[in-house]
């Protein structure tokens, strides 16, 4: 199997995102919110956003 272009995996998600059938709408939510979940939990990602990082215990 060959390897999907940027363009069409968009188009994918677009029509999951805005699909008539509840489960793929909320296929695309759970999506959507692991990929942020994943790139906020990222140290590299806080200064971007002006995080400090969790307060030093002790």
């Amino acid at each position: 199997m060959g390897e999907a272009s940027r363009n069409e995996i968009a188009a994918f998600l677009e029509r999951w995102r805005n699909s008539g059938w509840p489960p793929l709408r909320q296929g695309y939510l759970a999506l959507h919110e692991l990929v942020l979940a994943a790139h906020y939990a990222d140290a590299a990602s806080w200064p971007a956003i002006g995080y400090p990082g969790p307060p030093a215990l002790g």
